[in-house]
């Protein structure tokens, strides 16, 4: 929250050199330097700076568990450099790990869920009421995508 508070602030006061030289401190003194690195390269990004967000989020690929904002902003980089193959990849690890192709089947009777579609519901015992559901106005926090993500101090 603070870095976001930070960027914010320096941006609406147009001191955006200001912000960058906060990062860029923060990842050269912080150690490990995920999360500043990871707020520089959304400010970069943020303020058009397509390579060099490219190169922050790029550091951080190897280093960070699946995290889908970061995989979506890199897809993002990519496809507006051109570079659509590697777009594709991030966009499609978004999708296979947050599972968004997942098939999912509902008993219209009595709202029971299966991962497979069967003849009879087993939990009211009424026939052909399961159906594909259809999850409609998925959200972007449903795909694992924030514009702020929220980060735990886990581990110290």
């Amino acid at each position: 929250m603070l870095l976001t508070t930070l960027e914010n602030h320096f941006l609406s006061r147009e001191r955006p050199e200001r912000a960058i030289e906060i990062f860029r401190h923060a990842v050269s003194t912080s150690r490990p330097d995920t999360l500043p690195r990871f707020f520089l390269g959304k400010l970069f990004y943020r303020l058009e700076m397509v390579d060099e967000a490219l190169a922050e989020f790029s550091a951080l690929r190897d280093r960070a568990s699946y995290t889908p904002t970061l995989s979506y902003y890199l897809a993002r980089i990519l496809e507006r450099r051109g570079r659509h193959a590697e777009a594709n990849s991030h966009y499609r690890r978004i999708i296979r790990e947050g599972q968004l192709l997942s098939t999912q089947y509902r008993c219209l009777s009595c709202d029971s869920r299966y991962d497979i579609w069967v003849d009879r519901c087993t939990s009211c015992g009424q026939w052909n009421t399961v159906h594909v559901d259809i999850r409609e106005d998925v959200s972007l926090e449903d795909l694992g995508i924030s514009s702020a993500p929220v980060y735990s101090a886990e581990g110290g």
